[in-house]
């Protein structure tokens, strides 16, 4: 994991090598970064953060929490499907529905993957951002982020000036040649284990509502580093 939260803290960094400025506020890329790292809990408490595991209920898909865990910066897995993301490959690792064998996603469905673990944590927190400009998101005056993610990605982040937390997220992405755009909103932020977490944030429902899932808990470093492995002998 990238430790850049402590290099920024320790001056040893070189701030032009990772964040990009852009147009005429007053704020840079990298004191909004550590603004809403203070506002979320402190830089110390984010900078230690190296798993979570993300427990959600989902309206439309009933009661039961969905669960999220992700390494960072790049590592994710569905524990009710035992699907591992490893940062570069995706497998089924007990099969799927019939079929029982380990199956591996193809490479054109990947990015799903890393747009889901930027929309749980904010991934300006690990990669190269840049501030764009300021922009009304909910009658709310925002600072527009953009962060490059792995596999030429890129998500826009907005954070409320007033809180430093973040209210909305925002990418396009190609899934299978098909184009997508997910657009997340943040809200109803509670203290979760000494974090500030969304309580409530949007998702695309089956009908294809906007919907209102609930966070019901965030676990962290609760998680080994084999919770993101695809041995070898499956790749």
């Amino acid at each position: 994991m990238k430790k850049i939260l402590l290099m920024l803290l320790l001056g040893s960094f070189p701030f032009s090598s990772l964040f990009m400025q852009a147009g005429h506020d007053t704020e840079s890329a990298e004191t909004i970064i550590a603004k809403v790292a203070e506002a979320m809990g402190g830089y110390d408490k984010i900078r230690q953060i190296e798993t979570l595991s993300y427990q959600s209920i989902y309206p439309d898909h009933g009661t039961t929490p969905s669960i999220v865990e992700i390494g960072r910066p790049n590592k994710s897995r569905n524990p009710r499907y035992n699907l591992v993301f490893d940062g570069t490959q995706a497998c089924f690792l007990e099969g799927y529905k019939d079929n029982k064998e380990p199956q591996m996603i193809d490479e054109n469905q990947l990015n799903d993957f890393v747009i889901e673990i930027a929309l749980h944590f904010p991934a300006f927190f690990d990669y190269p951002t840049k501030l764009i400009d300021s922009v009304m998101i909910n009658f709310k005056d925002t600072y527009h982020l953009q962060t490059s993610l792995p596999r030429n990605l890129t998500i826009d982040y907005y954070i409320d000036k007033e809180t430093f937390l973040l209210i909305k997220a925002s990418t396009q992405f190609k899934m299978m040649d098909r184009d997508v755009v997910w657009d997340r909103v943040y809200n109803e932020y509670k203290n979760i284990n000494g974090i500030m977490f969304p309580h409530k944030f949007t998702y695309p429902g089956k009908d294809g509502d906007v919907l209102y899932a609930e966070l019901v808990n965030v676990e962290i470093n609760s998680l080994g580093k084999d919770t993101f492995v695809i041995p070898d002998n499956i790749k």
